[in-house]
């Protein structure tokens, strides 16, 4: 069996986090088919098309997308390629809307960042 690249594990936590929600009732009431299309483009690797489709969902106010998008555009070059520039000021932004939707890891993330010693690899 071959191992996991960061990307995928990524994608397994946040498909896991996606079912959970949807199985407690907690669905995301917009962008839901946008998210799907960009955990499509992810497993194919074409990350600048799941960035695309997690910016698209985010502007509709789906939270699980603006975290995401938000680890994308922090993340950047470093983890997604020269397809999905790193951006910090957007990355806030989007952890921003998402942590006052009660997203925790947002939260937790807008902390980190603020204290200069956010888990980001480069």
């Amino acid at each position: 069996m071959k191992p996991l690249d960061t990307a995928h594990r990524m994608l397994a936590v946040a498909t896991t986090a996606t079912l959970l929600a949807l199985a407690s009732g907690q669905a995301f009431a917009h962008g839901d088919e946008a998210v799907a299309r960009a955990q499509e483009a992810i497993q194919d690797y074409r990350y600048d098309q799941a960035l695309a489709h997690y910016r698209e969902a985010a502007q509709l106010g789906n939270r699980f997308a603006q975290r995401t998008l938000a680890m994308m555009l922090l993340k950047g070059e470093a983890l997604y390629g020269k397809e999905v520039a790193a951006d910090r000021t957007e990355a806030i932004k989007w952890f921003t809307a998402a942590a006052e939707k009660g997203c925790g890891v947002s939260k937790f993330m807008l902390t980190k960042l603020k204290a200069g010693s956010a888990p980001v690899r480069s």
